[in-house]
């Protein structure tokens, strides 16, 4: 048996500036104030804007948790395949995976149900707070996958 596990990839820096714009677009500029508020002592936003939900966290943590599980019950990891794609890229890429595997293409697959391509307003301050995120969590990022 084989697994496809499948995991979008996003540029670092494009994901902060895209979590503080779902902030701004959700809560307003009230929201960003929340966001600095939080940045000043180096805590981590309740929605987007927390290192722990970066695309490259979930899947360190997830691909130990395949190697543990592997491990437990004496399985082949190396079934188990990890498949990045592109982030802007996700209809299309679940589109070419159903039709090489031969699974049923997911209903709505077709439509665009979130806020890409759409101009979306930024918090005033966007800038020092993609900053003051990176001064904050961006050394994490080199410790990950690491013992």
């Amino acid at each position: 048996m084989e697994f496809i596990h499948i995991f979008p990839f996003r540029n670092y820096d494009q994901w902060v500036l895209s979590a503080l714009e779902q902030i701004r677009f959700r809560d307003g500029e009230e929201g960003c104030q929340d966001v600095k508020r939080l940045l000043n002592k180096c805590k981590p936003h309740k929605y987007e804007v927390d290192f722990m939900k970066y695309g490259k966290t979930r899947l360190f943590a997830f691909i130990q948790v395949v190697k543990d599980i592997c491990w437990s019950f004496n399985v082949e990891y190396s079934n188990h395949h990890i498949f990045l794609y592109d982030y802007e890229l996700t209809d299309e890429t679940v589109k070419q995976l159903s039709d090489k595997f031969g699974i049923p293409h997911l209903k709505g697959l077709d439509k665009k149900v979130n806020s890409h391509g759409v101009k979306k307003e930024v918090c005033n301050d966007e800038k020092k707070l993609s900053e003051m995120f990176h001064e904050c969590f961006s050394s994490m990022l080199t410790k990950l996958g690491r013992p």
